[in-house]
């Protein structure tokens, strides 16, 4: 643990800190992000349920909304995802698609209704897995350059060893510039008293980014309805993070100009897994039967992570391979990501069906990370950057539901205004994100089935593996989604 540690501090003084330090502060606004998935039913919406409730999804956002539930209801919901990525990188293009199944809802409402009708009409117990967020992406670019990224290694070894030539261990070095000091990409000039790369001239880099897994949250919840007028509701949360990233860096000598050098393969894996613990109160207010208001809040999330890593090379040169594999490494840390408030108003017909308006709060500057003592320096650069660069982002949601009979059908529109500062953006790839959706469903006595349909958009950027150029990125995304509900009771 104290090995990464060590790492992470030598490289943030390093020309590559840059780099390091944005992919640490996105990781955590990922984490910190919560997607709309949940019910058929609640995406086809937008996921503007929260003045709505009755819904399973509402235990994420509302937990008020369990206490509308007048029945006990077993809820399944899986869910087909594409996502498809546009990149622009130093003046060409690269597009990637990916897909996967995954498990988006599971649980169940147990009703039990006050018989004598007292001031609980009923009180309802929920528990359930949302799915809250994915990381499904892959990316591919490159580009020819005459800025190698071995410079960065060797910087690093000048950084520490200075004009002299020492020991190259893990406990002082990254797991990158040992791996290319034992295949020769970082060397000593005995001549000069300094270190050099092999590559002093024009090469391909390409690199091949994939990221997989999700972001859960298994919760229980608690809510009740009073007088069927006002509905009050709570829920404890224990979320979970399981991320994996996959990168594979070349550099290769396509033009036979660097002496002696063919070319060098890097494959780094990151593995991110940890839980986490929040809570919600909600509340939900009927002035008049066609109109609810509805307000709740969530704490912020305290996540304990454990990052492991490893970092391996392959280098051809024309008259030797050298290859140098890393042990794995871990690093412990703990997170805190913002606390939300959210707020709704819904206008309902019983025979007609609903509009509903959502709007959420997300403070990105409160996100912190929380490092041993060892490790101050870094925690109070990486926790000052997130809140000098991002802010209070706002969710809007919009959604409606017509009824026919037993035809459901619905329509949505969400957005997220961007969470970073206008002097941290690049144009409009600023991190927010726009979604459509729609959907059907048809309900019968005991059973309901729901399927829907979400598309969403969002533009990114970020800086490139070269440190110099930026990476524009178009995300694409697609979800379908199938809801099971069975009524277990009256």
């Amino acid at each position: 643990m104290k090995n990464i540690g060590n790492i992470i501090i030598v490289l943030l003084c390093l020309i590559s800190s840059n780099i390091i330090a944005q992919n640490m502060e996105v990781d955590a606004i990922n984490f910190g992000t919560d997607d709309n998935i949940g019910t058929a039913r609640y995406i086809a919406v937008g996921g503007a349920m929260s003045a709505v409730g009755g819904d399973i999804t509402n235990i994420k956002y509302n937990p008020a909304g369990i206490g509308i539930y007048k029945s006990s209801v077993l809820v399944f919901t899986p869910s087909y995802e594409i996502n498809k990525t546009d990149a622009v990188f130093n003046m060409s293009s690269r597009q990637r698609m990916n897909s996967k199944f995954y498990v988006s809802n599971i649980g169940a409402v147990f009703s039990m209704p006050n018989e004598k009708f007292g001031l609980i009409r009923t009180f309802n117990f929920a528990l359930a897995y949302n799915s809250s967020n994915s990381f499904n992406s892959k990316n591919v670019f490159q580009l020819n350059t005459t800025n190698s990224i071995t410079n960065n290694w060797v910087n690093e070894a000048k950084e520490v060893h200075g004009n002299e030539e020492l020991e190259f261990s893990y406990d002082i070095f990254s797991f990158e510039t040992v791996g290319a000091y034992n295949t020769w990409l970082v060397n000593f000039d005995t001549a000069t008293n300094t270190y050099s790369s092999p590559i002093s001239n024009s090469i391909l880099q390409k690199r091949v980014f994939e990221s997989k897994g999700n972001k859960g949250d298994f919760a229980i919840a608690l809510g009740m309805n009073l007088l069927d007028k006002l509905y009050l509701g709570g829920s404890l949360s224990l979320p979970s993070i399981n991320y994996t990233s996959t990168t594979k860096f070349t550099e290769e000598d396509k033009n036979n100009i660097n002496s002696n050098f063919e070319k060098f393969e890097l494959a780094q894996n990151i593995k991110t897994s940890g839980y986490g613990v929040n809570a919600k109160i909600g509340a939900i207010f009927k002035p008049i039967s066609t109109i609810r208001l509805s307000a709740s809040i969530e704490t912020k999330t305290r996540y304990t992570l454990e990052e492991e890593y490893t970092s391996d090379f392959i280098t051809t040169f024309d008259t030797a391979v050298f290859e140098s594999k890393s042990p794995q490494g871990k690093f412990e840390y703990d997170l805190s990501t913002p606390w939300k408030a959210n707020a709704g108003i819904a206008f309902i017909h019983k025979k007609v069906g609903f509009i509903s308006f959502d709007y959420e709060m997300v403070d990105y500057s409160s996100t912190r990370f929380h490092l041993e003592e060892d490790y101050s320096d870094l925690q109070n650069s990486l926790n000052n950057s997130i809140k000098n660069k991002y802010q209070v982002a706002h969710n809007l949601k919009l959604g409606a539901e017509f009824k026919y009979k037993q035809l459901r059908l619905r329509g949505g529109y969400a957005m997220r205004t961007s969470p970073l500062k206008s002097s941290f953006r690049e144009n409009d790839f600023d991190f927010s994100k726009q979604q459509f959706s729609g959907g059907i469903g048809f309900l019968w006595k005991k059973v309901s089935l729901d399927a829907s349909y979400r598309y969403t958009l969002n533009k990114e950027y970020e800086m490139s593996f070269d440190g110099i150029n930026g990476i524009y990125k178009t995300n694409d995304n697609q979800l379908m989604s199938l809801s099971f509900a069975y009524k277990i009771s009256k």
